[in-house]
């Protein structure tokens, strides 16, 4: 399981280093410490829209296509057919993604927090924050389902732990410009 598991000995600071889980249409960005993390939630509707003039013909391009995916040739053929779009004066880009709430989670703890790890298990799209509270084990997994279309968060601990939950609009502070 560790060779398919990316993970970090250190809490993310904020969104653009936070640990990615979604399903293709509904995505979110987990990021934060034990006893402050939010996780930034967007869906494939909500995105920086880029307005686009209608797609050029370049049908004639069509055979040199086909020809470069025949020989596996992908990434050329990708940028190829990029670069085809762009000299005939089309943005290429449909916009970026742009956090739009966060669910945030706050708690308090009782001693300091050892043992941090923050995971993703890429073969099962789970996303873990694991930490010891004293001599107590906590584990928080965060799974969103393509079958149901939701943010699925189980909490599981050696111990009780008083735990609060808002949603919170995105601060859009730290927003990327590209």
């Amino acid at each position: 399981m560790e060779r398919d598991t990316m993970f970090n000995a250190m809490p993310a600071t904020a969104w653009t280093d936070a640990t990615p889980v979604g399903n293709g249409k509904m995505g979110a960005l987990i990021y934060g410490c034990v006893y402050d993390e939010r996780i930034a939630l967007n869906h494939e509707q909500i995105y920086s829209r880029q307005s686009n003039a209608e797609i050029p013909d370049i049908s004639n391009e069509l055979l040199t296509l086909r020809d470069m995916m025949s020989r596996r040739e992908y990434d050329q053929a990708n940028g190829w057919y990029t670069r085809c779009l762009t000299e005939h004066g089309y943005n290429v880009s449909t916009g970026f993604f742009m956090p739009t709430f966060d669910l945030r989670f706050t708690q308090k703890v009782r001693f300091a927090c050892t043992g941090y790890r923050r995971e993703l298990d890429m073969r099962h799209g789970i996303m873990r924050v694991k930490w010891n509270d004293g001599d107590k084990k906590f584990c928080r997994e965060i799974f969103i389902s393509h079958k149901y279309d939701l943010l699925f968060i189980r909490f599981t601990g050696e111990d009780c732990i008083k735990l609060r939950a808002v949603f919170e609009p995105h601060d859009g502070a730290d927003r990327l410009d590209f």
